[in-house]
């Protein structure tokens, strides 16, 4: 039977080795303040140490940790992988970047929530977005309806398409009565108008018809003074109303000799009087 080295505890040199594996309790090992776990914070390797610790409860290990209401204090940075069930009230308002938001699934979409009742956020397509759209009215902004398929009609005020009210074209006999009716006269019917020259001109003291001129086909030169001028469209009438007068430095008149529905003849005099070539101005009323 090997010899059995026996200690007793007031014997200082105790040889490690000679402990037996397994040998030495908690009760054996020094005491350790409250909140405190058996660990080394002492940069370097030395002596188990007494590391103090905050909170309450049990030591979270790498499998499965789960914290209770840990402080965790405000980290000024770090990266969070697999976190689940982040508790949204703890997020700083307006820190969630448009980029931190998981991406659009597709172009041409909206986000809001088309399935009924309160839930998620969703996409929601143009025609999905349209339908939750109020309409427009007369008093009201919103969608106008679809327009027909034509050029023709116009989105009125009302927020409804309709084909614009235009006015007929009046009739030559309503331009010459002056009817009050809500139409248009084109252009080329204005001369019917009561009140518009349907001929002028400017005669030189030659006999020729001077640019411009309006209803003159011809001024015949038949005698001094004498020019037949001849109507482009002959009046309805002989009963029109000649305004006739005369140019130049030398006075004199103009009168009217003879006058039919397509012509009418003019003589000019000078101060004498007798017959002389003047220049003479014509512009007849009448209809036509």
């Amino acid at each position: 039977m090997p010899a059995m080295t026996q200690t007793t505890p007031q014997d200082p040199l105790i040889q490690t080795a000679e402990i037996q594996d397994g040998a030495v309790t908690n009760a054996k090992l020094a005491d350790m303040a409250v909140d405190t776990v058996k660990g080394r914070a002492t940069a370097g390797t030395g002596d188990p140490e007494d590391v103090a610790t905050t909170g309450s409860g049990s030591v979270v290990r790498a499998t499965s940790p789960t914290l209770v209401t840990p402080a965790l204090g405000t980290p000024t940075s770090g990266v969070m992988t697999n976190v689940t069930g982040l508790p949204t009230a703890g997020l700083v308002d307006d820190a969630v970047t448009y980029a931190k938001m998981q991406n659009v699934s597709a172009t041409a979409r909206l986000l809001g929530r088309n399935t009924a009742g309160a839930g998620d956020v969703e996409e929601i397509t143009p025609t999905q977005a349209t339908a939750l759209l109020d309409a427009a009215t007369a008093t009201l902004k919103g969608l106008v309806p679809a327009p027909p398929d034509n050029t023709t009609t116009f989105l009125r005020g009302d927020a409804t398409f309709a084909a614009p009210s235009i006015p007929a074209q009046a009739t030559q006999a309503a331009i010459e009565a002056e009817t009050n009716e809500d139409t248009y006269v084109p252009p080329d019917l204005i001369k019917n108008s009561p009140g518009v020259a349907k001929v002028w001109g400017h005669i030189a003291a030659a006999g020729t018809l001077n640019a411009p001129d309006y209803g003159i086909s011809t001024v015949g030169d038949t005698g001094v003074g004498v020019r037949d001028v001849n109507f482009t469209t002959a009046f309805s009438s002989s009963v029109y109303a000649p305004v006739l007068g005369v140019m130049g430095t030398n006075n004199g008149t103009v009168d009217v000799t003879s006058l039919t529905t397509g012509d009418i003849t003019l003589r000019a005099w000078d101060v004498t009087p007798l017959a002389a070539d003047l220049e003479q101005t014509i512009a007849i009323f009448g209809d036509q």
